[in-house]
């Protein structure tokens, strides 16, 4: 290889000879360049599917409001105002075990793209950043009447890849050995709310309760079939467990086929 082929040996080839002492008072007395130094690195711009794997990813790992952010965004695909959204929210079955505001699940859903926030002045006008130029914040204040939301685009791609309706499918699909005892189970909670006590008599003795772990046949709790159903959207607990709307359509659906 070339001097030229390699920048150590051409950098060595054209010191040779000199102080190192020298070398380093020279090198140290170049001019710094500023503006290569002190200018942070732009952080990268994210794919689509970049973005909407981070949503997934947000949601999921809240499990108290996995399914409140879920029809969250679902019921902002159409532009809400904040007010009217608290009231929809705060109505559904899981919120009353969940902890945060509905402003504070917004914010995840925003910081994760899979809202916007709209801001509007109180002729219901859109406010823009170039409006506020120049204003203070108690400007910003008097200007901003009302917020609303929006589903973005990684939003909606969530909404339609995780409908309760797939999700139940894949559910089903997945384990097909044990579909049967989750249309029971979806049977019996139609009926009545049940507590998981009644769950635990009504599902005592089934076969789709044992499983092999290795090698050894096991019996799995009914807590494995009522978090199943709860993930894929199917039931809900208000007072017991109940079928959502979900839940319930796809039942009907079933028996007409």
């Amino acid at each position: 290889m070339s001097t030229t082929e390699n920048p150590i040996r051409e950098y060595e080839a054209g010191h040779i000879g000199q102080d190192s002492q020298t070398e380093e008072i020279n090198s140290f007395m170049e001019p710094a360049n500023v503006e290569a130094s002190d200018q942070p690195e732009p952080e990268p711009e994210l794919t689509f599917e970049q973005r909407c794997a981070q949503l997934e990813r947000a949601i999921t790992r809240h499990p108290l409001m996995r399914e409140i952010m879920y029809k969250m965004l679902d019921y902002c695909q159409v532009e809400t105002e904040l007010d009217a959204l608290e009231v929809e929210v705060t109505a559904y079955p899981e919120y009353a075990a969940c902890q945060q505001s509905v402003v504070a699940m917004a914010n995840i859903l925003i910081k994760h793209f899979g809202l916007r926030c709209i801001e509007h002045a109180a002729d219901g006008s859109v406010v823009s950043e170039a409006d506020k130029e120049g204003l203070d914040e108690d400007q910003i204040d008097d200007l901003v009447a009302y917020l609303s939301y929006e589903t973005t685009l990684e939003g909606a791609h969530y909404v339609e890849q995780n409908r309760p309706e797939a999700r139940l499918i894949t559910l089903f699909n997945l384990n097909p050995q044990r579909s049967e005892t989750y249309v029971e189970l979806l049977e019996f909670l139609e009926q009545a709310p049940r507590s998981y006590r009644e769950i635990k008599t009504m599902m005592k003795g089934k076969p789709a309760l044992e499983t092999i772990i290795g090698g050894r046949t096991q019996t799995m709790q009914p807590s494995v079939f009522v978090d199943q159903l709860e993930r894929a959207g199917a039931i809900v607990w208000n007072g017991g467990w109940i079928l959502s709307s979900a839940g319930t359509s796809l039942l009907n659906e079933m028996r007409k086929a």
